[in-house]
């Protein structure tokens, strides 16, 4: 029997201030996820971007973003979250492409099959939604040529 795991519905904002209803608000046929639950794993998630961005460019249909996944709270700390964020961040690119989810993280990571928040996650999904792939921890060569592989595959034939 096949399951097929779809990305949860869920609310998030960038930190350029974008607003975001997912997976609905992803505009591209395939999207690269990179979720990320704690602040030393940024080098992780680093590992990824560079790839994503080179494939941003390369493939239209293809884009990515970068999702800090953080206990749901109140507004005034998740403010001063965003905030702590934002002003590390003074690359307006990054911030765009920075979406923080404040959810029920564990409720979260049991939808997507996520086993520990330890490590990080690059989730490869369909317009749709549709999880095709999900890496865990850094981006090791292997990894970036398998997602290679999977954008430039879905692009059309010109």
């Amino acid at each position: 029997m096949e399951h097929s795991i779809f990305f949860p519905q869920v609310s998030g904002s960038s930190l350029a201030g974008e607003d975001f209803e997912l997976p609905e608000s992803f505009g591209a046929d395939l999207t690269l996820a990179v979720v990320a639950f704690w602040d030393w794993q940024q080098p992780m998630v680093d590992s990824w971007i560079e790839e994503a961005t080179f494939l941003e460019i390369q493939s239209p249909g293809f884009e990515y973003f970068e999702m800090p996944v953080i206990q749901r709270s109140t507004p005034a700390v998740q403010q001063f979250i965003d905030d702590g964020m934002r002003s590390g961040i003074p690359d307006r690119t990054a911030r765009e492409k920075t979406v923080t989810l404040y959810v029920d993280k564990r409720e979260f990571m049991r939808s997507l099959g996520l086993p520990t928040d330890d490590e990080i996650y690059a989730v490869l999904m369909n317009a749709s939604g549709l999880i095709l792939r999900v890496w865990t921890g850094s981006a090791t060569p292997h990894a970036r040529r398998q997602l290679q592989d999977l954008v430039w595959a879905a692009e059309p034939a010109a």
